[in-house]
């Protein structure tokens, strides 16, 4: 039992004379309990756009340094401010790595270094920004980051630094809402920006129904875990 496709596809790889219902999908999802009480606010079309990361970020598997260059060009460019655009780092867990960095590029006016808030909290403050950030390099193609079910939950934009083979990409497109460029690619990371921001400021990009992200939830998966017991469980009484 596999949680992402792109695992699947490799243990199938190696492994291709296992029976064919040996690769059983049961990915991730969010708890909408914990979403109960929220309420999604609208995006704004003018004014200060905030885009939230939420959670660690790893110096390798979600490396922020050429999102971090990325940031500083178009400062320099002059196409973001201070007052219109901030990039809030949630509980990263290395703060120390990336404070010296925001300083050596002059960016500490459009990134703030936030501490770790209690989980709900921590949703509530997705449902409040204006968009969202996703970090994910290629070696981790073959996962899917739970916060990327959490932010379709949202029903945010969402800016999501991966690589579009993989697994997260596959997952994020889904939202409807995501713009993808690689983790790795300083130009393509400031065209995704000034294209999230158009996008938010003239409300380009279309909310997807409660109805169709409900097929993301922890509900749903567990309902599709237990008809696989179900048919083990069968094929075990024959």
């Amino acid at each position: 039992m596999f949680t992402c496709k792109g695992a699947i596809d490799f243990y199938q790889q190696r492994f291709p004379d296992a029976p064919e219902q040996l690769w059983q999908l049961v990915p991730n999802g969010y708890d909408e309990k914990m979403f109960e009480g929220a309420t999604t606010t609208q995006c704004k079309n003018s004014g200060e756009i905030r885009l939230l990361h939420a959670g660690t970020i790893y110096p390798i598997e979600r490396d922020p340094t050429l999102l971090f260059q990325a940031l500083a060009n178009l400062k320099n460019q002059g196409q973001i401010r201070k007052e219109q655009f901030k990039v809030i780092l949630r509980a990263t867990s290395h703060d120390h790595q990336y404070a010296p960095m925001l300083e050596q590029l002059k960016i500490t006016d459009l990134v703030t270094l936030e501490p770790a808030i209690p989980y709900k909290e921590a949703l509530n403050e997705m449902l409040e920004v204006e968009a969202l950030l996703l970090l994910q390099a290629a070696n981790c193609n073959f996962q899917v980051p739970a916060k990327a079910y959490e932010y379709i939950r949202a029903q945010k934009p969402i800016l999501a630094l991966t690589d579009e083979a993989g697994d997260t990409a596959d997952v994020i497109k889904q939202s409807q809402m995501a713009i993808i460029a690689p983790l790795d690619d300083v130009a393509k990371i400031e065209l995704a920006i000034v294209s999230l921001i158009e996008k938010i400021r003239t409300d380009k990009l279309t909310v997807l129904p409660m109805a169709e992200i409900e097929r993301f939830s922890r509900d749903k998966q567990a309902q599709r875990l237990a008809v696989i017991i179900d048919d083990v469980i069968g094929m075990q009484e024959k």
